[in-house]
């Protein structure tokens, strides 16, 4: 008799894991009744960052995902029932170096969260390969003010020209610099300096040309868009 054999990813979380076959109806859940499987939470962070190394078999691919909620929530869920925002990190290349990783929060509507959930996975969650190893560190939810003025967005000038970054920050109302980061839609962090207010800001770079994300940020406010680089 042929035996059936499948393999799982290593699997982390805060709430309690609900395994069955086939691995795409398998998902991680608050349960609000129980202390152990929950985590209060009422917060309303900007992005989530952690340090990570990843050492995938062959093209398996890690994840984090962190959502805020109400009542009891699970992951994965193609409804997003009680999902008030979430975050998705994927680790999709062979990371030997702790590399910074960060990606936003999404809020899907004004709600207040009650708790927060992590699906941690070292692989693929469906179709995962035995072998990959994910080592993560350091994880932080970062807090920002989002509500940038809309005459401090027009004094943003963000472009390339001849594999340069160009910032122009000039903002009167603003008494401290900001930090320019770059991200791909993985989340990895592929550049990030700081930038002085009301000059011209020049950044030499030797990233592949495509659509990239950027975020401008100090303790009063932070600004995020998408950059193409030629």
């Amino acid at each position: 008799m042929p035996i059936l054999t499948m393999v799982a990813p290593g699997t982390l979380t805060n709430g309690r894991v609900h395994a069955t076959l086939p691995p795409s109806d398998a998902y991680v859940f608050t349960i609000d009744s129980l202390a152990e499987f929950n985590t209060p939470f009422t917060g309303l962070p900007d992005s989530l960052q952690v340090w990570a190394k990843f050492f995938p078999e062959s093209s398996d691919i890690g994840h984090i995902i962190a959502i805020l909620h109400s009542d009891t929530a699970k992951i994965a869920d193609s409804l997003q029932t009680n999902w008030i925002a979430v975050a998705n990190m994927d680790f999709t290349t062979e990371t030997s170096e702790w590399t910074k990783f960060k990606v936003p929060f999404v809020y899907l509507n004004s709600d207040t969260p009650e708790y927060i959930l992590f699906a941690i996975y070292a692989g693929d969650a469906e179709n995962s390969l035995a072998g990959s190893i994910l080592y993560l560190d350091d994880f932080e939810l970062i807090y920002y003010n989002t509500n940038i003025p809309d005459d401090t967005k027009e004094n943003i000038k963000i472009y390339t020209f001849n594999n340069q970054i160009i910032i122009d920050f000039n903002e009167k109302n603003l008494n401290e610099n900001a930090e320019f980061e770059l991200f791909d839609y993985s989340g990895r962090v592929l550049f990030s300096s700081k930038i002085s207010l009301n000059q011209r800001n020049k950044f030499e770079v030797d990233i592949t040309s495509g659509v990239y994300i950027y975020k401008i940020q100090n303790r009063s406010f932070s600004y995020s868009g998408k950059l193409f680089i030629k």
